[in-house]
Parts: structure tokens; sequence; C-alpha cells
């Protein structure tokens, strides 16, 4: 029984990550704009339904500039606009982080982090000169570089591979639980 309880749970983590990485991954790049790693920066990109779900997402690379606790590395806010100067698309947010004082490692300051922001998916209406504002600010880290990425044609719903890997890893906790207390009865 333990066998089949970790085998369930190792097929469901694997169609998990399957999954979220066919999701991410899925489309086709259109544009790729280098983005100042500090400050505004603005666009503009050709946009069609034929392109129809639009997923834009922002790249960082970046090192920590504090050992603090409660570290707020960067924030943005993002802004794409149709060709009738009307916003369908917004997003701020700020990469922060909640972490031990034992878990901070010691080179810090010397160790690189990537990290993928979506902003968001969208369908356009028309074909178009869309217009982009973003603007990117440091906290308590450093930029070395940004870019925005559009990918067309792109999964709008997870992959029916992701429900399933799910169930799967409940089952095998549920019958691992299940088989744990038997032994005890």
């Amino acid at each position: 029984m333990k066998w089949m309880t970790t085998l369930m749970m190792v097929a469901g983590l694997g169609c998990i990550i399957y999954s979220g990485s066919v999701y991410i991954q899925s489309g086709e790049t259109v544009y790729e704009f280098p983005v100042q790693s500090v400050g505004r920066d603005q666009g503009q990109m050709d946009l069609s339904p034929d392109m129809n779900p639009i997923k834009v997402i922002l790249h960082t690379r970046f090192q920590s500039r504090t050992k603090t606790e409660a570290a707020r590395f960067y924030s943005y806010t993002f802004e794409l606009k149709n060709p009738l100067d009307e916003a369908i698309l917004n997003s701020e947010k700020a990469l922060t982080l909640r972490r031990d004082k034992k878990e901070i490692p010691v080179n810090e300051f010397a160790k690189q982090r990537n990290r993928v922001h979506t902003m968001g998916t969208i369908s356009v209406e028309e074909a178009g000169v869309y217009s982009w504002k973003l603007l990117l600010m440091n906290h308590q880290s450093h930029i070395n570089h940004a870019f925005l990425e559009v990918r067309r044609n792109v999964a709008a719903d997870f992959p029916i591979t992701l429900w399933g890997g799910l169930l799967l890893f409940v089952l095998g906790i549920g019958s691992g639980f299940v088989a744990t207390h038997r032994k005890l009865d």
C-alpha cells in the first residue's frame, strides 16, 4: 500500500509540474521589449484578434541589497491601452519576501534571482496599435535586466492534466492517511 501511495503522489506532482510548464510556455512570443531597470518606459505594439488570447509577461533579474527579514525588492505598475486610448490591462504589484533571520544566505548580495510576472491575459477586439507604459521601481534590490514579453495564442485555461494531477496527489495523501490510521488500530 505504501508504494501505491508514493506512486500516486509522485505521478500527481509530475502532472502538476508538466501542466504548469505547458500553460506558462504556451503560445508564441511575438514581442520582447527591453525596459529600463528603473523608471518609466513605454512603447507600442501591433495586436490583432487572430493573436487571441494574448499574454503580457515581465521578466526581471535582480540582486538583493538588504539582509532584513522583510524585504520589498521592487514594484511595478503596468498599463496597456487600445487604439481608442482606453485601458484594457492594468497590473500593479510588488515583489516582497518575508523570511526568518536564519534563512538569509551569506552570499545574499552576490546571488542573482530571476522572476517572471504575468501582467495578464487579454483578447483584443480589433487590430491596431496598442500602447503600453511600465513604471519599475527599485526598493531593496538592484535590477540588472528587465524585459516585457508578449505571447500570442496562449492557453486560456489550465490543461486537464493539472486537475488530474491534483486529484492523484490528493488521493495519494488520503490513502496514506487511511493506511497510517489502519496500522494504529
